[in-house]
């Protein structure tokens, strides 16, 4: 009898390592973990699988999941299809920042002659996503009015937090020409 309930803890145990591997405990989230971790082109079983399950999903229309962090802030991901934005929110639900997302390869695909408030600079296409910026971040070395699009590029950047325009405007924080 002992022996049998003994076999089983031990088949337990090693059932619930296996199923954790490669994912983080929710109760040990921080935006670290996000900034590294977080790609816009995860749909939801990537973020189960690398976050765990959201801790609600308070969304209307759209979902938005929400992690918290061991700080007691916390990520919201809005999410369709695909992952609209990510948001680090602080206890009083007010955005500290959109997530900063790490070694992106992107692809600049022209600039954007359109003529609008919101229009000007370049088109980005990130994980399938067309996304447009306005600037380079200070000391790079590319020269957009020179260059053959288009062009592939190593980036960290993160959402625009320009109220008005769309969604789709981000700020770099870097980039550089990918490496072949």
């Amino acid at each position: 009898m002992r022996t049998s309930f003994l076999l089983i803890l031990i088949c337990s145990l090693v059932c619930l390592s296996c199923s954790e591997k490669g994912q983080l405990k929710n109760e040990g989230l921080t935006y670290l973990d996000f900034q590294q971790k977080l790609g816009m082109g995860m749909d939801y079983n990537a973020l189960k699988s690398t976050f765990g399950n959201p801790l609600k999903d308070a969304g209307s229309g759209i979902h938005i999941y929400v992690y918290k962090l061991v700080d007691l802030s916390e990520i919201w991901i809005g999410y369709v299809d695909h992952i609209l934005y990510a948001r680090h929110m602080d206890r009083n639900q007010q955005l500290l920042e959109n997530v900063r997302f790490l070694n992106s390869t992107a692809m600049i695909t022209g600039p954007d002659v359109r003529m609008c408030a919101c229009c000007g600079g370049w088109f980005i296409l990130i994980s399938g996503i067309s996304y447009e910026f306005d600037t380079l971040p200070a000391g790079s070395s590319l020269d957009l009015q020179q260059a053959k699009f288009p062009l592939t590029v190593e980036i960290d950047w993160q959402l625009s937090d320009l109220t008005g325009c769309p969604n789709n405007k981000i700020l770099l924080q870097r980039i550089a020409a990918a490496s072949n």
